[in-house]
């Protein structure tokens, strides 16, 4: 087939049968809980009032404390600079993606 080729295709799709799939996917039980924790509004501590302008290096930017609303042992979590839009990222500086290791 040509991928260039202008070709539209349709399926149905049994909305039931994807609810079956998704509630027998085991994730919950096989997640790791020091990367992916359950997260409630009462977990999460926002510095509001923020005297130490701490900054993070982050690539060729500055992260101001104010900005990050998550962090934990492995990964911070900041505002992004258009609105609506986060990002989590590991403490751990590398050069690419590929050289972080499981710690």
């Amino acid at each position: 087939m040509n991928l260039y080729s202008r070709l539209v295709r349709t399926i149905d799709i049994d909305l039931r049968y994807i609810e079956q799939v998704r509630e027998k996917m085991p994730f919950i039980q096989y997640r790791r809980r020091d990367l992916c924790t359950l997260m409630s509004p009462t977990t999460i501590i926002v510095p509001i009032d923020d005297k130490n302008e701490e900054k993070i290096v982050w690539g060729q930017l500055e992260i101001r404390r104010n900005q990050i609303f998550l962090r934990s042992r492995l990964r911070l979590a900041f505002v992004n600079k258009k609105t609506g839009y986060v990002v989590v990222s590991p403490f751990h500086c590398v050069e690419q993606f590929s050289q972080l290791n499981r710690e």
